[in-house]
Formats: C-alpha cells, sequence, structure tokens
C-alpha cells in the first residue's frame, strides 16, 4: 500500500473518529465555534489480531481523543469502523477543549494482558484539570484508572490573582498572604510570587486557567489604568490586566471580582467588547481597614464552594 493511500485511509478514518466523538445527532451539540479543534489525534498502530479477524482490510487503527470529553475513539484504517470504549467519556457534557489529552499508545503490561488477552495496546490519556490518567484497551474496549500521586501531591495554582500594581499591589499582597495560609502557596497564583524568570506570564496563566483555576480580578480605584496619554491603560490591545483576563474569560473559567479600597465595578462602556461581560459579575468587596478579616473569610468562603472544598472550621 502506497503511502498516499495509507494518508487517505487514515483521514477517512480521523473524518470518522470526528463524528463518533460529537455523539449521536438527537444528543445536544455545542456549536461549531465551541468543536473548532476539539478532536486530537493521538497516535496509528498496527490492528489486533481480533479487529484484523473482523475487518480483515485494515492493517493499522488510529486513535483519536474528544479533548473536551474525554472520549476515545479507535477506527480502522481501511474499512472505516470506528470504535469507542464508553468509559473513555468522562464529561458526557463536555468541558472547554483541551481538558482531556491522550499521550501514548503501548504494549500492555502483563498484568493487563493475563486480564484483556486480546488487547495488543492500550492507549493512554490524562484529565489534565486533575491529573487523573486513564489507561484502555485497543480491541476489549475495558478502560481503568492509571495509579497515580494523591490529589495533594499534585502542585498546580487554583487561584489566579489578577491586579494592577500601581493599583492595589498593597492590598493584594495581603490577600494573597491569606490565601496562601488557608490553600498553600502553591495553590495560589500571583505574578510576584509565582512565575519563574524567563516564563512567559502569558502562557503561565493559559494553563493555571485550563486546570481549572478561579480567576481573582483585584479592582481598585485606578484599575482601567490611565496612561501618559490620558487614556485608559485597559483599552489598549496590550495591557497585562486586560489580557490576563480576556484568556481566562475565553477559557470558561470561574471570574471572581474583589473590589478594593472603595473601587465600584466598571461598566461594559467604560471596557473594551471582550470584557464586556466582566461588568455584569457580582463582586466581593475586602475594606482595608477594620473589616479586613471578616471580608477575607467571606472570600474564602466564596472561593472554597467554586473550588468544591470542604469549610474552613478553624
Amino acid at each position: 500500500m502506497s503511502r498516499l493511500t495509507a494518508l487517505r485511509r487514515a483521514l477517512a478514518a480521523l473524518a470518522i473518529a470526528q463524528s463518533l466523538a460529537a455523539g449521536p445527532a438527537w444528543a445536544e451539540q455545542p456549536s461549531s465555534a465551541e468543536v473548532s479543534g476539539r478532536i486530537a489525534g493521538i497516535g496509528i498502530a498496527p490492528a489486533p489480531a481480533g479487529w484484523k479477524s473482523e475487518h480483515p482490510g485494515d492493517e493499522r487503527l488510529v486513535y483519536t481523543i474528544d479533548t473536551a470529553t474525554g472520549r476515545i475513539a479507535i477506527c480502522g484504517d481501511c474499512e472505516g469502523e470506528c470504535r469507542s470504549p464508553s468509559a473513555s467519556l468522562r464529561l458526557a457534557r463536555g468541558s472547554r477543549p483541551g481538558r482531556f489529552a491522550g499521550f501514548a499508545i503501548a504494549a500492555p503490561s502483563a498484568a493487563w494482558r493475563a486480564a484483556h488477552p486480546a488487547d495488543e495496546h492500550v492507549v493512554y490519556s490524562v484529565d489534565t484539570a486533575t491529573g487523573q490518567v486513564l489507561v484502555c484497551g485497543d480491541f476489549e474496549q475495558i478502560c481503568a484508572v492509571a495509579p497515580s500521586p494523591p490529589p495533594a501531591a499534585i502542585a498546580r495554582p487554583e487561584i489566579i490573582i489578577v491586579y494592577r500594581r500601581a493599583d492595589s499591589a498593597a492590598i493584594t499582597g495581603r490577600i494573597y498572604d491569606r490565601l496562601a495560609a488557608r490553600y498553600g502557596a502553591p495553590a495560589v497564583f500571583m505574578d510576584v510570587y509565582s512565575i519563574p524568570l524567563a516564563t512567559d506570564w502569558r502562557q503561565a496563566v493559559a494553563e493555571a486557567s485550563l486546570n481549572g483555576a478561579v480567576i481573582l480580578a483585584v479592582v481598585g480605584p485606578k484599575w482601567q489604568g490611565p496612561g501618559p496619554d490620558g487614556h485608559a491603560r485597559i483599552d489598549n490591545d496590550d495591557d497585562p490586566v486586560r489580557l490576563e483576563l480576556e484568556i481566562a474569560l475565553q477559557a470558561g473559567v470561574s471570574v471572581l471580582p474583589v473590589l478594593v479600597e472603595g473601587a465600584t465595578m466598571p461598566s461594559a462602556g467604560q471596557l473594551p467588547p471582550s470584557l464586556a461581560t466582566f461588568s455584569a459579575i457580582n463582586a466581593a468587596t475586602i475594606d482595608t481597614g477594620r473589616d479586613f478579616d471578616q471580608d477575607v473569610a467571606q472570600l474564602i468562603a466564596t472561593l472554597d464552594r467554586l473550588l468544591g472544598m470542604p469549610p474552613d472550621t478553624r
């Protein structure tokens, strides 16, 4: 078989896998913008003997994953037959594209082969929000969770603090200290403490957002940031605060504004169109004086709910 023929077969199988991963026609489907980029290839491997006995025209299997639901599709390269291990579907309604990733196709372990003798390969996928790794066989369609470190051992930001230094650096530092004491320093992302030298902060925020973090946007009286020319810095396309919030809103994660120093929420008309929805979010308020402790306690209670944590009873 020529390389061109093999490529055509692989592309045909990928198209079928995309249709399979999208689900039946009657199922609730996301918009085309949401679907775009959801399906990712994992790899190609020789078809196992059991598969070839049913589909003799197939020489290889093409493995793909729906990055929004975790669903794995395994398709023959010639006959176009696709199968999907039911247990690989982790979120029936889907999350944001990119949450799930397939990263390896390998020979099964001796223990796996003893339990599932028809499988010649296993495919590995990971939930990037939890670190959970799933292993699925290529013929018997059985999946199992791979051993992994306990959640407490996986250091990933759960809270990202977005602020403007010239506006609220001092009070934001106090808030960070309280949150780090409650959740642990590795779980709280603040650029002064959390970004190593030479790291692209845009990439750091995007990766943390992908993990399902909560975004705290600290808004003070100068949050819109009047620049030297008198125009609001938030209107500049390259304004760091604007870019960080755009990443967060586009990622579909929870954004919680925190008003400090008597600030009020900006109206939609005071913001660029990409941040218009930000103005409609209910904001928390933190007083810098006598009510600071009480306000932070209320903020932590809100974060506990958003993060699915038990309340702090200390």
